[in-house]
């Protein structure tokens, strides 16, 4: 699900929506304690490239977010092979 209000919510992310590439890097097992977990939190701004399951690509310019609401930007759902 992507968090009322966030980026993602506002260029229309829902839920079930599976990203398995980020700026063309594969997600992969170890995808939550590597650099690449961390592309959300890039300058606002930035434009990402989000490859989907269905072989769609989007992109997504990040912008300034505050998460003190207690929301998570969780756009993705992922299966680790």
């Amino acid at each position: 699900m992507s968090a009322p209000g966030s980026p993602a919510a506002q260029t229309g992310w829902k839920e079930g929506d599976e990203i398995t590439a980020i700026n063309g890097q594969k997600i992969g097992p170890a995808y939550p304690c590597s650099p690449l977990s961390r592309w959300a939190g890039g300058p606002a701004g930035t434009e990402v490239t989000l490859s989907l399951a269905d072989g769609s690509t989007r992109k997504l310019k990040l912008a300034d977010y505050c998460r003190a609401t207690g929301y998570l930007l969780t756009v993705l759902k992922r299966q680790v092979p």
